[in-house]
């Protein structure tokens, strides 16, 4: 495999394919691996003569290497340029510090858990039956992440891969699964040890190729905890995952999911309604059939991730209140908080009220501007089209308000 700018494929690289076969008899490579340019934040590319040539050791300084390597892998699709911003390395470099934070959490608890002789073995993985739905669920994302990224690489797909482990770790192991293990922790089971463990260690070796430095110093200090499993004495020497279609578990994913969606309609009508962040809400949530053992089983998820409490899970809309609530219908299942006692039902009125007033002023103005056909004759069609976007958006919001309002009583 040849790696190189495509802006110098025919001066160099067809050069090397004509000569080596010429003199060979053969070309010297089956593959050529085209990367995009480097450009400024403005896309331009970067010469003395423009003073915006970028010092990637200067940037390393600032951001970190990992920060500035993982920003380069990802930043772009093959053979297409990518502008290198400061925005860009800073995001790199969250992402690492929340690496380092959330595999902190983890290597605590191990720590801790290390005298205990009740905890698990941190090698010993529990099997599906019995084993709680996010610990199902945590597994079978790292190996449906592990599957598509093994594709993803077979494809020279460098930068969508990277960003796919950044999506995993972030937002699902650190984001989620770790927040919902703290659950049981919190109330002395250690049962999730094995499985922070295990999808820590997958996480690290995925993500080493991009981001070499953190992940290696991060597992030197897991590997203790990894027992048969640390097979080499560097994680640049340790076998990289590999895929296994037989070992996803789609019933916990769906099942999960339906946890995810009623965790996070809690918050946005908590937001929507702006309740303090420390407060308790009394919550009703009324399952689909098909999900209410899952989401039972995870009522104690459910009420810390979403601060709901008292939490209820019913089975019919009937046992849940009607009159001043907000509630969210969601595919596999309605959210129903009461809203006496959590809002000032008064002040919250006038508040929407004015918000309303504004909404509707300023969708009275798009619309005269939309039904001006002069403007519709002359304006871009772009300009047009955010215009009617601006509108539509304006009534959505306005219908929005008017429920909320309503829901008031």
């Amino acid at each position: 495999v040849m790696e190189t700018g495509y802006d110098i494929l025919f001066f160099w690289v067809a050069r090397m394919i004509m000569l080596g076969c010429y003199n060979m008899g053969s070309a010297p490579f089956h593959t050529v691996y085209l990367h995009g340019l480097v450009r400024d934040a403005q896309g331009r590319k970067m010469s003395k003569s423009l003073d915006n040539v970028i010092d990637p050791l200067e940037k390393a300084d600032q951001y970190g290497m990992d920060a500035l390597r993982f920003t380069l892998a990802t930043g772009s699709t093959p053979g297409n340029d990518m502008r290198l911003t400061d925005e860009r390395l800073e995001g790199s470099r969250n992402f690492a510090n929340k690496l380092w934070n959330g595999a902190k959490f983890v290597l605590g608890e191990l720590s801790t858990a290390a005298d205990d002789v009740s905890a698990p073995s941190q090698g010993e993985v529990p099997q599906a039956e019995g084993v709680p739905l996010e610990d199902r669920w945590i597994l079978s994302r790292l190996q449906a992440v592990t599957d598509s990224v093994d594709e993803l690489l077979r494809q020279f797909q460098l930068g969508e891969a990277g960003r796919q482990i950044q999506d995993f770790l972030w937002g699902e192991f650190f984001d989620w699964y770790l927040e919902a293990s703290k659950v049981r922790l919190r109330n002395g089971d250690l049962s999730p040890l094995p499985v922070l463990t295990r999808v820590l260690d997958g996480g690290l070796r995925l993500l080493h190729p991009w981001m070499p430095f953190v992940t290696e110093a991060i597992w030197q200090q897991l590997r203790p905890h990894l027992g048969d499993d640390a097979e080499a004495t560097a994680l640049i020497g340790a076998r990289y995952p590999q895929p296994a279609d037989s070992d996803r578990d789609l019933e916990a994913e769906e099942a999960f999911a339906a946890v995810q969606e009623i965790v996070t309609a809690v918050r946005q009508v908590r937001a929507d309604y702006r309740v303090q962040a420390g407060q308790w809400a009394e919550t009703y949530v009324l399952p689909q059939s098909e999900v209410a053992d899952a989401v039972s089983a995870s009522a104690p998820i459910v009420e810390v991730l979403s601060r709901a409490r008292p939490l209820t899970i019913v089975s019919d809309r009937g046992d849940a209140p009607a009159d001043q609530i907000a509630s969210a219908v969601l595919p596999a299942a309605e959210v129903i908080l009461p809203l006496g006692g959590l809002v000032d039902l008064d002040q919250e009125r006038a508040r929407l009220n004015k918000d309303l007033e504004g909404i509707v002023k300023r969708l009275r103005g798009a619309e005269a501007k939309l039904s001006n056909e002069g403007f519709r004759s002359k304006a871009p069609a772009e300009v047009v089209k955010q215009a009617e976007e601006l509108a539509s958006d304006l009534q959505r919001q306005q219908a929005d308000l008017e429920s909320r309002i309503g829901a008031l009583g």
